[in-house]
This record gives C-alpha cells, sequence and structure tokens, in this order.
C-alpha cells in the first residue's frame, strides 16, 4: 500500500485536501505519449514505488475462461489443414492497390477498402479486402521451392 501523506518541503504552506475517496486526479503532461490507458500510469507509479515494495498475494476473485465459438472452429481448422499437409500462411493486412484490382482482375472502384492517406510504401496502400493477394504473393515469392506448395490462411 502506498502512504497517503503527500507532504513535501513545497507543499507545507498548502492546505491539506480533505478528500475522502482515496481517488488522485493526475494530468499527464503532452510529451508523455506513452500515458494511453489508465494502466500505464498504474505502472509508472508501480516503478516508482518500486516493484519489490510491493506485496504479492493471489487474487480474490477467480475466472473460468473458455475460448469463443469461432475461435475454437478456426482452431479447429488449423489444426485438420496442419494435418493434411499445408502450410498456414500469415500475411499483412495491408497491400497494395494493384493487389486488390488490377491482379484481381477487378475494378478498383468496386472494392470496398480502406486506402490509407499516406502509405510508407506502394505495396501498403489499402486494407485488404480478401485473402487472395497475401497467399497469391506468399506463392509467387516462393516459386523456387518444390511444387506442391500447400498454403492456406485463416481470418
Amino acid at each position: 500500500r502506498i502512504s497517503d501523506d503527500h507532504t513535501s518541503p513545497r507543499s507545507k504552506n498548502k492546505k491539506k485536501s480533505k478528500a475522502s475517496s482515496g481517488l488522485l486526479t493526475v494530468r499527464v503532461p503532452p510529451t508523455r505519449h506513452d500515458i494511453l490507458h489508465p494502466c500505464d500510469i498504474a505502472e509508472d507509479v508501480a516503478i516508482a514505488y518500486g516493484y519489490d515494495r510491493i506485496d504479492e498475494h493471489l487474487p480474490t476473485t477467480y475466472t473460468i475462461v473458455d475460448a469463443q465459438p469461432l475461435n475454437r472452429l478456426t482452431d479447429m481448422a488449423r489444426a485438420e489443414l496442419a494435418q493434411c499437409g499445408f502450410t498456414e500462411a500469415l500475411t499483412f493486412s495491408l497491400c497494395s492497390r494493384a493487389d486488390i484490382s488490377t491482379n484481381l482482375q477487378k475494378r478498383l472502384e468496386d472494392q470496398p477498402a480502406v486506402h490509407i492517406s499516406n502509405p510508407k510504401t506502394l505495396d501498403f496502400q489499402v486494407v485488404r479486402t480478401t485473402l487472395l493477394p497475401g497467399l497469391l504473393s506468399t506463392l509467387s515469392n516462393n516459386r523456387s521451392l518444390p511444387l506442391p506448395l500447400k498454403l492456406f490462411e485463416v481470418q
């Protein structure tokens, strides 16, 4: 437990707050871009206080978690495909405009893709609308491997 005594040489003349809630108001300076959530502040407090000074104890409540049905189904599909000799490909979510239009013989205007306003490279201009561009790219980069190349990707 961290002490509530906030006296310092500069705060001796200030009136002590009579807040009984035990809550603190924290203002994050604009220079701290790494503070995004309350847990980031808790981490900074723990570092300042010292991790070794915090008492360890087990949580008082327990929960039982179970996989979501869709996750369970995709895990089973992955396992079965891998056992059949397929290799799972994990491709980028971003691709080029040509990957979702020209390479698939579709018009770009007909694709409901999210376009990146300032892409770093021409390979990452839009969010893919299908898994095919990534799989085709993987196949083209691995043409030197012996056939058959058996790939799959589950979204």
